[in-house]
């Protein structure tokens, strides 16, 4: 797990997956999740994106087409 603190991130793409994010803003910022721990604690989000790959993303359309129906 790789800890980051009281940073601030514009404007880039980041991982969640094996990440720990404390005291962190994120300023229009997309956040890649593949389905691996990760953590936030005390973060401040604005207009950030929760991107899913892989198994999350199939995961996400699975639940999605379920609700559909």
């Amino acid at each position: 797990m790789t800890y980051i603190h009281d940073q601030t991130f514009t404007d880039v793409t980041l991982p969640m997956d094996e990440h720990f994010y404390l005291r962190c803003k994120f300023i229009n910022c997309k956040l890649l999740y593949a389905g691996g721990d990760f953590g936030f604690e005390y973060c401040d989000f604005g207009t950030t994106m929760l991107v899913p790959l892989g198994a999350a993303a199939r995961y996400q359309h699975d639940i999605t087409e379920t609700n559909r129906n």
